[in-house]
């Protein structure tokens, strides 16, 4: 089935045999949303709240880059009517990318970056060396900022992870990141530009697993939870970190371009054919792509033989990517709620169940 338009090559990109800037190309049109976004709320902020528009213009490209897309402040320049409580938090989070430069006046409070990453404080305007300060992607190890996360018992179930388990936690994405670059520098590149950051957190539950999690609102940010415990190990890692930069590609192609679902909400729900999970209509979409970019992935790895990526580990991954089409997501689950999608993206999804079911 031919998919017309930019989307098209997402089946090709997916399958990591070939190398595409259009990614880059959606990000540049989220990038203009956000710098829209922005010049419409700094003519709005009055009084002490003009001197962010000073911190602004003080910050290099790249590092204003880097606060724009942090999801704390892109929630509220996407997602927030009005500048209520935004004053403070872009005049404290500037404050801290400036102190990040060696570019900022004296601090008189504890000031925490966009990405909460670092803090800094009067008498203490250099950050400290963490596990996390050689990683490639920002880590949120302690940061003040609520992670928008909820169990599926209600109520905030995440805690700081313990010092030695930080240390664990940020070993293994050191050595994962590095296994994945080794399997594909192309996936790579994207997860690094596509996460913003990485929080991790310890779960509170009966029985504590590895889990990991995006979030709509929050482009960029990626939650990993008991990532030291035994059963986190390189495949898992990788197969949640690669799962978790599809999302958020796809969450900035729709905040730069155009929604996936027309007027989504949790209201109309689809039964996953990988999970048995009923999940809401637009995430069971990106689940399709999610799915069919994991297929390929351990394909590659299957293919490549690296020692980190055990043989029988990627085996049942692939195996559980492809199982999920062959109970016809696309065709079956979405074909009664296609006048709910994007015809672009519908097209798009039944050429990978097409593609998946011909293997």
């Amino acid at each position: 089935m031919p998919v017309d338009g930019q989307l098209f090559e997402l089946a090709d990109i997916l399958t990591w045999r070939v190398e595409s800037a259009t990614p880059w190309a959606w990000r540049a049109s989220y990038d203009a949303v956000l710098e829209e976004r922005m010049d419409t709320l700094r003519h709005r902020l009055k009084g002490n709240d003009a001197c962010i528009s000073e911190g602004l213009e003080l910050l290099p490209e790249a590092s204003r880059r880097r606060y724009l897309r942090s999801p704390w402040i892109s929630y509220w320049l996407l997602f927030d009517d009005g500048p209520r409580l935004a004053g403070q938090l872009f005049a404290q989070t500037l404050l801290a990318e400036l102190a990040r430069l060696g570019m900022a006046p004296t601090l008189t409070d504890e000031v925490w970056t966009a990405l909460g990453d670092r803090s800094f404080a009067p008498g203490r305007q250099q950050p400290a060396e963490t596990p996390s300060s050689g990683l490639p992607i920002p880590i949120d190890e302690l940061s003040p900022y609520r992670i928008p996360y909820f169990s599926h018992h209600g109520g905030m179930t995440l805690e700081y992870l313990e010092n030695d388990a930080r240390a664990v936690v940020n070993a293994r994405l050191s050595s994962d990141l590095q296994a994945l670059r080794r399997l594909s520098p192309f996936i790579h590149r994207l997860v690094v530009d596509f996460i913003e950051v990485i929080a991790i957190r310890r779960e509170i539950e009966e029985t504590p697993g590895f889990h990991s999690g995006t979030f709509d609102r929050y482009v960029g940010l990626v939650l990993l939870t008991n990532a030291d415990l035994a059963g986190a190990d390189t495949v898992r890692i990788v197969d949640a970190i690669v799962h978790e930069m599809i999302h958020c590609l796809i969450f900035n192609y729709e905040n730069g371009m155009t929604r996936f679902v027309f007027e989504p909400t949790d209201e109309v729900r689809v039964e996953s054919t990988w999970s048995g999970a009923s999940l809401p209509l637009p995430s069971f979409v990106q689940a399709c792509i999610v799915w069919y970019s994991l297929y390929w992935l351990w394909e590659r790895a299957l293919v490549e033989r690296d020692a980190a990526f055990e043989r029988e580990r990627c085996l049942s991954f692939q195996r559980r990517a492809y199982a999920g089409f062959q109970r016809r997501p696309v065709s079956e689950r979405l074909f009664p709620l296609r006048h709910l999608i994007s015809e672009e993206v519908y097209r798009l999804l039944s050429a990978l169940e097409e593609r998946m079911r011909s293997l």
